[in-house]
């Protein structure tokens, strides 16, 4: 089947936060507030946020539910869970929320800018469509490849996540394809899995650290008669 336009996620498939190295640097400034041993305990439970979250209280655990579809409960929640990690000292979650949300600490794939190149060279439309509450075309501006993107849709401001098939159906619309002309490129087999209820074609790559993962864009792509 043709595929006349592809979508794709954004992060661990298009980017990545850089949570293994960058993030922690320099912080806290002062060594005693937070050792290394404390500081791996928290790169540690924080690495699985979903699992996390059950700990948090009522409130928090309501505003996790929530956190892709508005930035009041992404960064309540994600102040919860940075705390409920490790976290705790005055300010540190507060820092390390901003550096969630700060595209100097989003690192795209070995292969992203050349997919999206390659394919705005063909003019194959793309989407990018986010379980997100804040607004990722910062990122796609810091790499200057925001004019490669014919649309994209956050769930903050579409009011709805994947798997909504409404996000895909939009997707589609704004491509001007019917969506089984359409691929979805994502990492999650439940959100991004959900595309292939409306025939849309849907190809899942591993989340990795953009080190440990080269060609997987490109590979999807070639899935698919592309490059």
């Amino acid at each position: 089947m043709t595929v006349k336009g592809v979508i794709f996620d954004f992060a661990g498939t298009l980017f990545r936060h850089d949570r293994e190295t960058g993030w922690l640097e320099g912080v806290p400034a002062s060594t005693d507030a937070w050792d290394a041993e404390e500081r791996e305990a928290f790169r540690t439970r924080f690495a699985a946020p979903a699992q996390l979250s059950n700990e948090l209280p009522p409130e928090a655990r309501a505003a996790w539910e929530k956190r892709d579809l508005h930035p009041v409960f992404h960064r309540a929640a994600y102040l919860s869970l940075l705390q409920a990690a490790g976290a705790r000292e005055p300010g540190l979650s507060e820092l390390l929320y901003q550096r969630l949300i700060d595209p100097m600490y989003w690192k795209p794939y070995q292969d992203t800018c050349l997919v999206l190149r390659k394919l705005n060279d063909m003019n194959i439309p793309v989407v990018v469509a986010s379980n997100i509450a804040w607004d990722i075309r910062t990122v796609f501006d810091l790499h200057s490849v925001t004019h490669l993107i014919s649309s994209f849709l956050m769930s903050y401001v579409e009011g709805t996540t994947k798997p909504d098939p409404q996000i895909f159906l939009t997707a589609c619309e704004r491509m001007g394809i019917p969506p089984q002309d359409a691929l979805m490129v994502g990492d999650d087999e439940q959100s991004d899995g959900g595309a292939a209820a409306l025939g849309i074609q849907v190809k899942i790559v591993s989340p990795l650290h953009p080190n440990d993962r080269s060609g997987a864009l490109l590979g999807a792509l070639a899935a698919h008669g592309l490059v």
